[in-house]
């Protein structure tokens, strides 16, 4: 089984007796409306139950700035864990801090409504800990758009052929690369690439397969969730439009 938001519609349509050229519910406004109940319902639930599920990381190097903003994708706008990466590659965990700590602290971070502010004692600069800031975070799921405005990969090995909507993706733009089978993890997300005719270039995406799934930031053809529940998405959906 393919798990793209195509099964995910027939199943909704099956679910809720909609014609293949219904004018009331059209592909688009279910596909909204999945992505609405993905968000809502589904990412609690899923965290509850395999709460590392849609769990990933950023590095951003440090400087001498103490405040660094979140990922705009983190899920609750909200970090794991920050850690200090050295020049070794080792990972050196920071201390969350209230601000009631920071008085007998002598390193770490506390959050405010701009992103993460680094704590360090008699006001030595970041860059002094390392040469990058590690956040890890939960990736918010992408909102769900319709196969024919994606493009499959022929191979794992750049530059890589595209196949089905490829014309549909602006170029050059912003990309995301998507797994096409479980657990539909995001390969690489928001990378910058350009296409001309079929092919793809992108000089910071790697580690990709074949079949995997290009398409714009934040967007995917394939449920980001557990097998297990899509099937309870395709319900959920379908008892919405019965409403």
């Amino acid at each position: 089984m393919a798990y793209t938001t195509s099964e995910l519609l027939a199943s909704i349509k099956r679910r809720a007796n909609i014609p293949s050229a219904s004018g009331v519910f059209g592909d688009a406004e279910l596909l909204t409306m999945a992505t609405e109940e993905l968000r809502s319902y589904g990412v609690p639930l899923v965290l509850k139950h395999r709460e590392d599920y849609w769990l990933t990381f950023t590095d951003l190097p440090l400087t001498s700035a103490t405040s660094y903003p979140l990922p705009t994708r983190a899920i609750g706008g909200k970090l794991s864990e920050l850690s200090v990466v050295d020049s070794n590659n080792r990972e050196h965990n920071l201390p969350r801090l209230s601000p009631a700590d920071l008085e007998g602290a002598r390193v770490g971070f506390y959050m405010d409504g701009q992103g993460v502010r680094l704590f360090l004692r008699h006001n030595q600069p970041p860059s002094d800990m390392g040469v990058s800031l590690r956040m890890r975070y939960y990736l918010r799921p992408s909102a769900l758009i319709a196969t024919t405005a994606a493009a499959t990969v022929a191979s794992g090995t750049g530059p890589w052929t595209l196949s089905g909507g490829y014309a549909t993706l602006t170029t050059p733009g912003t990309y995301d690369c998507i797994m096409a089978g479980s657990p539909f993890g995001v390969r690489q997300a928001s990378f910058a690439g350009s296409i001309a005719s079929t092919t793809l270039t992108a000089a910071t995406l790697s580690a990709v397969s074949a079949g995997d799934w290009i398409s714009m930031e934040d967007t995917s053809p394939v449920v980001q969730a557990p097998v297990e529940f899509h099937d309870l998405l395709a319900q959920k959906v379908a008892v919405k439009v019965l409403e």
